[in-house]
């Protein structure tokens, strides 16, 4: 976010949450990319199984001891909004929702993680999401 913390914590409508801001060096239309092509996901997040559509499987394969994230996509809009289901049907389970907005040649990337059960334990998701993106910001910069 513009003051240079990796995250907020929220509680919305009862559940708890927490947003991630970024200002990657490329347009929109090339972070589409990085998120949704499997072989471009595999460089800054994990493997990547994706029926690009409102109603297709996303599922995420982390190879460091992490279940395996599966959920359906809820929102699918190139090149600027991806919202998909993360371990639906699981104790846990949350949404992901990606905003893309075009800033002056670059991208602001917003994250929102919302748990759809009430618990207090954000700290894996937000030190996920943290590595995660600061990997996909690099990423970005290198091809710039």
């Amino acid at each position: 976010n513009q003051r240079g913390e990796p995250y907020r914590t929220f509680r919305e409508e009862g559940r708890r949450g927490l947003r991630l801001e970024r200002r990657l060096a490329a347009p929109p239309e090339e972070v589409w990319h990085l998120l949704v092509d499997p072989g471009e996901a595999a460089t800054w997040l994990t493997t990547l199984n994706i029926e690009p559509r409102v109603g297709g499987l996303y599922t995420l394969s982390f190879d460091n001891g992490m279940p395996t994230s599966r959920g359906h996509i809820t929102v699918f809009e190139p090149p600027s909004l991806l919202e998909f289901g993360w371990y639906e049907g699981e104790a846990i389970a949350s949404r992901v929702r990606i905003e893309l907005r075009p800033d002056d040649g670059a991208t602001v990337l917003v994250l929102t993680h919302t748990l759809l059960q009430d618990t207090d334990d954000l700290q894996p998701f937000a030190e996920g999401w943290t590595y995660h993106l600061e990997r996909l910001a690099k990423q970005v910069a290198e091809r710039g």
